[in-house]
């Protein structure tokens, strides 16, 4: 988006090349949120929408701003050109990959009664949402009921329909910066809560932090607030970041990594994640993302 606000022809063309080269069928699979794969979750949007995602994506993640800003706004050709070529890799890589996730979906319920099957599954249970997750796991033949797959499968949706738009939120308690134990509970009442799970050495991550930052400044004072939940392993470098990005909010950890005890609590496995709680503590939205966060809190403090 600030492509499109600062060079607007070098976005035009840049969104016309990756539009012809997504079909608009499989475009419009495309899920707004921290997924990169067309096919991971049900819901459509405009193709217009889906193609500047999944731009946000590639860019972000395969060009440094350096590169990537250098070539837009000096309209060096051969740089240009070497995005523009990339691009279309890109794409037609999330366009195989939408069709390995479909095939894999299809594939389980076609031998629900193999082990390897169970494996597959589980090994890709990112790409699916609840609703499918919850499908492949009642779907298994009660003879691989003691797969270690499937009981981990069958774990894991219980924990998200645990934590499900509608449920109340979990509390837990962990250090804040300054280690002191702080329990959820107490940081939560009389405000619209946006629960961040972030850590320093996440891209993407950091790259939302100043969407997160403008909306908090906006409202802040309306009765919105949010509130860090890291998954980093080294104190220094939260710190850091949080510093960088100015996050002034209140902030989490237990410098656990992947082992983050909040994050096993309420199903990340994948980063950024967010969950939007109203102010009696009740989820109701996730993996809102700039302008879509901003439209949401504008909608329930405006």
């Amino acid at each position: 988006h600030s492509l499109k606000r600062s060079n607007p022809e070098a976005y035009a063309v840049l969104l016309e090349v990756a539009a012809q080269e997504v079909d608009k069928n499989e475009v419009s699979k495309y899920k707004k949120g921290q997924d990169k794969s067309l096919g991971k979750k049900k819901g459509s949007t405009t193709s217009t929408v889906a193609v500047e995602e999944m731009l946000g994506d590639f860019v972000g993640d395969r060009f440094s701003d350096t590169k990537f800003w250098d070539a837009v706004h000096k309209k060096n050709p051969s740089k240009f050109k070497e995005i523009i070529t990339s691009v279309k890799d890109y794409i037609k890589y999330e366009e195989i990959n939408s069709k390995k996730v479909d095939f894999t979906y299809n594939y389980v319920f076609e031998n629900t009664a193999s082990a390897v099957t169970a494996y597959i599954a589980y090994s890709n249970n990112y790409y699916y949402d609840l609703e499918q997750l919850d499908a492949i796991a009642s779907a298994y033949d009660p003879s691989i009921d003691n797969s270690v797959y499937v009981k981990d499968l069958r774990e894991r949706v219980a924990v998200l329909k645990s934590v499900d738009i509608g449920k109340k939120y979990i509390d837990f308690t962990m250090n804040d910066v300054n280690e002191n134990p702080v329990a959820l509970s107490t940081l939560i009442g009389g405000k619209y809560i946006l629960l961040d799970f972030w850590a320093s050495w996440c891209g993407p991550c950091r790259r939302e932090n100043p969407n997160v930052v403008a909306v908090y400044n906006d409202f802040k004072d309306k009765g919105f607030d949010v509130i860090g939940i890291s998954l980093d392993n080294r104190k220094d470098r939260w710190l850091k970041a949080i510093e960088d990005d100015k996050l002034t909010w209140n902030h989490l950890s237990d410098l656990a990594y992947w082992k983050s005890a909040a994050a096993k609590l309420y199903g990340v496995n994948s980063i950024p994640h967010s969950i939007l709680l109203d102010p009696e503590g009740i989820i109701i939205a996730k993996n809102l993302k700039g302008e879509e966060l901003r439209n949401k809190i504008a909608e329930l403090l405006n």
